[in-house]
């Protein structure tokens, strides 16, 4: 039996996910691992039961109900490894990744709660980024700054044990996002602990596509009202005008100090990342407003 199940779910990203299997099957010193993929209603020039066919330690179960994190949850019902891990089908976990998260997790003082490790987001030049790469890296996938502020890990990279999943429950498979920080959060709740591991990594390609990210920060105001403002009144209020007013002044400010990061070199890059902030604010901010109005989430 394996000692660690690596739970990836999967859409329509075949290509991506041969690469994060080939990166699992050069792993070093490794503790015995399955990797479960739960593929989420691909379609057929997607279906990854060919790539995974070609590891032997990898399988595949189907969730046809929409949402990555229904997807893991029916991963999860088929594992009985005492340590869980959990990457995307996108992430290009480091040769040491399992053996270090393996050894982070089982070293938590017991009741044991989860591990979230480093997610290092990287542009395809890393001499001239995007500035939506720029954006993507500077704003997202901060696991530090997740457990330490926020009480969760990104499920991009996050350890945690069967008797952890089975004490304080596995994900709300009814979100379509921020499932990850709704369970995170029960498991902070539950006084269990959560540690951020440097040295636990996978890598991450920065989103290049502008659509890209203005989609993830649609799914992600979704998930911020299936989790806790399913009640909210859905019709135009002064509440509403506030709402607007109130993400609309010192955004200006607050989006160009951002290019003060040594990451941001030049005028160009700050000038494109200026840019790229303000298009995707206001494109979350629209659609704060629609969901208002009672329009319904994006699947993740």
């Amino acid at each position: 039996m394996p000692e660690v199940s690596v739970v990836i779910p999967h859409y329509n990203d075949v290509d991506r996910l041969r690469l994060c299997l080939a990166c699992l099957a050069e792993q070093e010193d490794a503790p015995a691992f399955e990797v479960v993929v739960a593929d989420n209603g691909s379609e057929p020039a997607h279906d990854p039961s060919g790539v995974v066919g070609e590891f032997g330690f990898a399988r595949l179960v189907v969730e046809e109900k929409p949402g990555s994190y229904a997807a893991r949850n029916a991963a999860l019902r088929t594992v009985d490894s005492p340590v869980v891990a959990f990457t995307d089908s996108d992430c290009l976990p480091e040769p040491g990744w399992l053996r270090a998260g393996y050894e982070a997790v089982l070293a938590q003082a017991e009741p044991r709660g989860l591990v979230a490790g480093h997610i290092e987001v990287f542009p395809v030049d890393a001499a001239r980024p995007s500035g939506v790469e720029l954006y993507d890296m500077l704003l997202e996938l901060r696991q530090r700054m997740y457990v330490e502020q926020e009480r969760f890990g990104a499920t991009a990279n996050v350890f945690t044990t069967s008797e952890v999943l089975g004490s304080v429950g596995v994900f709300d498979g009814g979100l379509k996002s921020y499932g990850d920080v709704e369970w995170g959060q029960r498991v902070d709740a539950a006084g269990r602990p959560l540690e951020y591991a440097a040295g636990v990594v996978v890598r991450h390609p920065a989103r290049s596509s502008l659509s890209a990210m203005i989609r993830k920060r649609r799914r992600q105001v979704g998930g911020e009202f299936d989790r806790g403002q399913a009640g909210v009144t859905r019709a135009v209020s002064w509440g509403m005008l506030g709402l607007l007013w109130k993400n609309t002044v010192g955004v200006l400010p607050k989006a160009w100090a951002l290019g003060a990061d040594p990451r941001v070199e030049g005028l160009c890059q700050r000038l494109r990342l200026f840019t790229v902030y303000l298009r995707v604010h206001f494109a979350r901010l629209l659609e704060r407003v629609r969901k208002r109005l009672g329009g319904s989430s994006e699947r993740e």
